[in-house]
C-alpha cells in the first residue's frame, strides 16, 4: 500500500524541485534585470550608430524592462506553487494531511502551473487515482 503512494510522491518531489530551481532562476533574473540584457546593449550601440533607430531601441528597452518584471512575478508565483506542492508531496509520502496532498496533486494536473507540466500531468493523474482509493485515504492521519 505504501509503495503505491510513495512512488508518485517521490516523482512529484523531484519534478517540483526542478520547478522550484527554475522559478528561483526566474526571480533572480527578474531582480537582476538580465533578461535580454546583452541584446539591449547591442541595440543601444546600433542606435548610437544610426539615430533613426532611437525610437525602436527605446521601445525595445521598455519591452526588456517589462520582461524583467514578468520574469520576477511569474518566477515568484511558480516558486510559491512549487513550495506548496513540495510540502504536499512530503505529506503524501508521510501519509499525513490528505487534503494538502490532494491539493498538491490537483495543482500538478493543472496545465501551465509548472515548467515541468508535460511530465507532471501524467504523474499527477496517477497520484490522483492513487489518492482516490478508499484504502489509501484511510491510511492518512
Amino acid at each position: 500500500m505504501a509503495l503505491r503512494v510513495r512512488i508518485p510522491a517521490v516523482l512529484m518531489l523531484g519534478l517540483w524541485s526542478l520547478n522550484a530551481l527554475w522559478a528561483i532562476s526566474g526571480v533572480c533574473c527578474g531582480l537582476l534585470g538580465v533578461t535580454n540584457a546583452c541584446n539591449l546593449d547591442a541595440a543601444h550601440r546600433l542606435a548610437v550608430q544610426n539615430p533613426q533607430l532611437h525610437g525602436i531601441v527605446e521601445l525595445y528597452s521598455r519591452l526588456v524592462e517589462f520582461q524583467n518584471h514578468q520574469a520576477f512575478w511569474v518566477g515568484l508565483v511558480y516558486l510559491l506553487l512549487s513550495i506548496l506542492c513540495l510540502v504536499a508531496a512530503v505529506r503524501m509520502w508521510q501519509f499525513k494531511s490528505y487534503r494538502l496532498a490532494l491539493t498538491g496533486v490537483i495543482i500538478s494536473v493543472i496545465p501551465c502551473t509548472s515548467s515541468c507540466c508535460c511530465l507532471l500531468l501524467p504523474i499527477g493523474i496517477w497520484s490522483l487515482v492513487v489518492l482516490s482509493n478508499a484504502q489509501v485515504r484511510q491510511q492518512f492521519t
